[in-house]
């Protein structure tokens, strides 16, 4: 296949080509089906030869309520329901024309992330492929409709017509069909967020930009060192020569407008036309020393006879990382090790796909319940307190070990070494891929990044606002590859968190102040905990994940307790 595009041409080569689905012969992990959806096609016949028992379906279709008869003809599978924002056209057999975009969204039917969903978002991150996923992917159709009605009837109807000229010329017209669209979804159950029907026409503007780079033949590499190669096209904000495209263009926009209204929406000359900064998409897989691991973490602590149940709910959710201890005083570690092992028994996710992190606790933090002898050296106690972690999560390895604190509250002493010390030589071992500090101030960690054999790759503190979220900490960590992860981020900062400025942001985000609180850690590159016991709570801490904050709020929600 070759594919022409701005960046250069090239050939695209396939592994293997089938003429028939039934020609396939093994099991497959994923079917993804890429077809138009038309009334004469029989999508459940055409890929039922490929379907084994833990084949994961996925569409990658357009359309509204096109996953239904799938849905019902595969009960027991996970359906994945995605949507491509791509512009691209068929010239000839085997010949494409790429335009401008690439982008992928993933969620599940009938809502939610299964772990096959982020597995396979992540493969096609590692591929150079720009992919997020979303616990309502069906909203998120809605959303694309109203991108899709006005603009692609008109652009055939029209004979081609560009964006920008369908914008000049049709701009009533357009804005009628998006009006249309969100009546109808709201209609159906989903109301979109009265800020998309504003985002819809930046979003055009900058869709336009970028397809006036690439006819010209001008480069749209993203910024801030993002990969790209001759398969990868760049989305989101134009830059260079591709901003001054539209440079000539201003968005209008009564703020105050609301669907059905007649709003001051028009295009007009203007000087120059600035546009924020995106955020590029946070990915819930991430690799760090190697090591591929979740961005957010579902903490065990405090939890005792529900911890099962709990940790159970939390990886169903979609949560890839658990973080417990060896510490019978706070967490109940064999019971998170029942809801792994439940969860891998019925084949939710294999082991290798989450990610478990426990702690070494010395015998000062510990109750009469210890999971080591108190009379062995230090170097013995952890062997026994890992042996008996890995014997509590139904593992033979764990992916990241943590000193869950220093045995003093100044500097480091001989015991802080010791167990070190023997922390390095299970990773030395290969039964821990990482290691990691908890509760630690400035100067501990100094101190053990200046000296110890193998640095820390995680620092895990209770984050506090009053101290703009642990900013000194944080700084260390970042000038030295450390991953920092955050708890109690709610409940440490219950007053700073209801302040107007927090309360602003959410009403305009349309979210709840613990979904603001988690996507400002994520967007800070921080690896935020949650310890919710709330199903529903689970489910929206993870859709964090879809929110964007502008450096506004951040600098708003960092200084918010100064």
């Amino acid at each position: 296949m070759r594919i022409a595009e701005s960046l250069g041409n090239w050939h695209f080569m396939p592994v293997q080509v089938l003429q028939q689905v039934g020609d396939f012969k093994g099991e497959a992990d994923y079917v993804v089906l890429c077809t138009k959806v038309l009334p004469t096609l029989d999508r459940i016949g055409l890929i039922r030869p490929a379907i084994s028992a833990d084949t994961a379906i996925t569409l990658i279709q357009n359309g509204v309520g096109i996953e239904q008869d799938i849905h019902a003809a595969y009960p027991g599978h996970d359906l994945i329901s995605g949507l491509a924002f791509i512009c691209c056209n068929r010239v000839h057999p085997g010949e494409i024309h790429h335009l401008a975009y690439g982008r992928l969204v993933l969620g599940n039917i009938p809502g939610g992330i299964s772990a096959k969903t982020v597995q396979l978002s992540a493969l096609f991150q590692r591929a150079g492929i720009d992919c997020t996923t979303s616990e309502d992917i069906i909203t998120e159709r809605w959303k694309k409709c109203i991108w899709n009605a006005p603009f692609n009837p008109l652009s055939v109807l029209s004979g081609g017509l560009p964006t920008l000229d369908i914008l000049q010329t049709q701009e009533g017209f357009v804005r009628r069909i998006m009006q249309d669209v969100y009546a109808i979804a709201e209609a159906c159950g989903h109301k979109l967020p009265r800020q998309h029907y504003r985002h819809q026409y930046r979003q055009h503007l900058r869709n336009a930009a970028l397809q006036n780079q690439y006819a010209a033949g001008l480069p749209t590499r993203p910024r801030h060192g993002n990969r790209s190669h001759p398969g990868q096209c760049a989305t989101g904000r134009p830059t260079g020569q591709g901003r001054r495209a539209v440079s000539g263009i201003r968005l209008c926009l009564d703020e105050t407008e609301g669907v059905g209204t007649q709003a001051a929406l028009r295009l007009k000359p203007y000087r120059s036309m600035h546009m924020n900064d995106t955020t590029q998409p946070i990915s819930r897989l991430i690799t760090h020393r190697g090591v591929t691991i979740p961005s957010f973490l579902y903490g065990t602590a405090w939890k005792e006879e529900q911890t099962e149940t709990l940790t159970y709910n939390a990886i169903k959710a979609g949560f890839l990382g658990i973080d417990t201890a060896n510490q019978r005083r706070h967490y109940y570690e064999a019971g998170v090790g029942n809801a792994v092992k439940r969860a891998i028994d019925e084949r939710r996710l294999q082991r290798a796909e989450l990610f478990l992190q426990s702690k070494f606790t010395f015998i000062s933090s510990q109750d009469q319940r210890l999971p080591y002898d108190p009379n062995a050296d230090y170097r013995t106690q952890v062997r026994q307190s890992f042996a008996s972690s890995l014997e509590h999560l139904h593992t033979d390895y764990l992916d990241s070990y943590v000193l869950h604190g220093p045995s003093t509250g100044l500097g480091l002493g001989d015991a802080d070494w010791a167990v070190w010390q023997a922390m390095e030589d299970l990773q030395q071992a290969g039964v821990v891929k990482l290691l990691g500090v908890s509760n630690v101030n400035f100067g501990q960690l100094q101190m053990l990044i200046a000296q110890a054999d193998v640095k820390p790759a995680f620092v895990q503190n209770r984050c506090y606002a009053r101290t703009q979220w642990d900013a000194e900490i944080r700084g260390l960590c970042r000038e030295h590859d450390v991953i920092y992860q955050g708890f109690s981020l709610l409940t440490a900062n219950a007053t700073a968190l209801q302040s107007a400025g927090m309360a602003r942001i959410a009403q305009r985000l349309g979210c709840t102040l613990a979904q603001l609180a988690f996507r400002f850690a994520l967007q800070l590159g921080m690896m935020p905990l949650t310890g919710t016991s709330s199903e529903q709570h689970l489910h929206a801490d993870l859709a964090s994940y879809g929110l964007e904050l502008s450096p506004s709020d951040m600098d708003v929600i960092e200084r918010i307790a100064l």
